[in-house]
């Protein structure tokens, strides 16, 4: 590989590592944010999920004559959510705070989640429905055998029937979007960490922290129910 497509990979890396900050950012900073301005504090959150997701894309094609990573059901999950904003697609993979706050989903139902991973852990929760529409779309650019890929990772399957048996239908469910964006991001700096060279402590930041923990188990079948407020008010009755 020549040095120039090393070093487009050495700044895509390096804008993907300073959205990964400010992702959690937007998330910690969420409730105080939303009393005061709650559209403000939406529309943070909402443009740090797309900013990680529009970098991690831009790494993924930066990366592709080099290495192969891309290809890993983990990574690709994460790509393919990306598509589905940029494309607009499955109603752009909604995520529960937006739904919230455009009165999509109602305080006086109770919506479940698929985490994952432990309630102590950050929690970036999107519908699933439209996850499926998009995995389904004649249009997804995926081939049925991608498709059912990304649906076996995400355990999507698995999930309806938890809930089915419980009598809860697919429109009150969703998926944690974080654990997803910790895999994706390890599967990339695992492999090409020996050859990267850092530009920022953002870089340094991470390609410390993803070599060091584990991959998130997305067969864990772990579930939780989510509030019924948004910032400590409850949300609309569309």
């Amino acid at each position: 590989m020549s040095e120039e497509n090393m070093r487009s990979i050495n700044y895509a890396y390096d804008e993907f590592c300073r959205a990964l900050r400010r992702l959690p950012e937007a998330i910690v900073g969420f409730s105080s944010l939303a009393q005061v301005d709650l559209d403000e504090a939406v529309g943070n959150l909402d443009s740090a999920v797309y900013q990680v997701l529009s970098c991690y894309h831009s790494l993924a094609d930066a990366s592709r004559d080099k290495y192969d990573w891309m290809d890993q059901p983990g990574a690709r999950t994460l790509i393919g959510i990306r598509n589905a904003r940029h494309h607009n697609l499955g109603s752009r993979v909604r995520g529960f705070v937006s739904m919230a706050f455009r009165g999509q989903i109602s305080s006086n139902q109770s919506y479940w989640i698929v985490s994952y991973q432990p309630e102590n852990h950050s929690s970036l929760p999107h519908y699933l429905p439209d996850l499926v529409e998009f995995l389904e779309h004649k249009d997804n650019r995926l081939s049925k055998k991608r498709s059912s890929e990304i649906s076996d990772y995400l355990q999507v399957r698995e999930t309806m029937d938890h809930f089915k048996s419980r009598g809860i239908e697919p429109t009150n469910l969703f998926f944690n979007l974080m654990p997803i964006i910790s895999n994706g991001a390890k599967i990339a700096i695992d492999e090409m960490r020996s050859d990267l060279e850092v530009l920022s402590y953002d870089g340094e930041v991470y390609l410390d922290h993803f070599p060091s923990i584990d991959y998130i188990d997305m067969a864990s079948g772990l579930y939780g129910c989510l509030p019924s407020t948004l910032a400590g008010k409850p949300y609309g009755d569309p």
